[in-house]
């Protein structure tokens, strides 16, 4: 799975950066193993959560605003700790029992106007398709969230992830350095329209929009 392939490769920095043989061959097994995982599902879910959608993000809006950007890998990396510290802020609150929600015409507005009207459109059309404006999944959150929060703490802390950034030589802080905070607001709670995929992301704004 994923998640078996993941756990292999987080304590593999320092091997590759010293190009340690082993440490390689098992970041090239996982790799495989996710790729063909993708394969079978037919879409990049299994390698693509949370932090791609913040990447993407900043890429289309840079474009679209003509702002700098971050190569994909390394707006994912960056994201990965952005993702860490949502998670961190929903283990230390209580689910509500209502969901957070914007007036639409505001929210679509806005999303226009940080995407562009085309790819804006698209995922306001993408979002009523699979219902994530309409459909009340605040009973489900209540009722899982012992559950949801047991998943949420196993995954490794921000401060985890920037050490292990750290022995690539990269600096989490060089993401507020180019977009600024509002940038990366804003990326927290729009960059989840851009897929059918619900992530931390959602639940984060299901939660309290923030």
């Amino acid at each position: 799975t994923t998640y078996e392939a993941t756990e292999k490769t987080l304590s593999l920095g320092a091997g590759l950066l010293r190009r340690d043989e082993a440490s390689v061959k098992a970041l090239t097994e996982a790799l495989i193993v996710v790729g063909i995982m993708m394969s079978f599902l037919g879409n990049s879910r299994p390698a693509s959560g949370s932090e791609h959608h913040l990447s993407h993000y900043f890429e289309i809006t840079g474009i679209v605003h003509n702002r700098p950007y971050f190569p994909h890998g390394i707006d994912v990396a960056y994201s990965t700790v952005v993702t860490a510290e949502i998670r961190e802020k929903l283990l230390n609150m209580s689910f509500d029992t209502q969901l957070f929600r914007e007036k639409r015409a505001e929210y679509e507005q806005k999303i226009i106007s940080l995407y562009g009207e085309a790819v804006g459109k698209g995922c306001i059309a993408l979002q009523d398709k699979m219902g994530r404006y309409t459909e009340d999944r605040a009973p489900i959150h209540k009722e899982k969230e012992a559950e949801i929060k047991k998943i949420l703490a196993s995954m490794p802390s921000s401060e985890e992830i920037k050490n292990m950034l750290a022995l690539a030589e990269l600096d989490a802080s060089e993401l507020y350095s180019l977009y600024g905070e509002e940038t990366v607001e804003n990326a927290v709670k729009y960059a989840k329209d851009l897929k059918d995929r619900y992530t931390v992301l959602w639940l984060n704004y299901d939660l309290g929009g923030n």
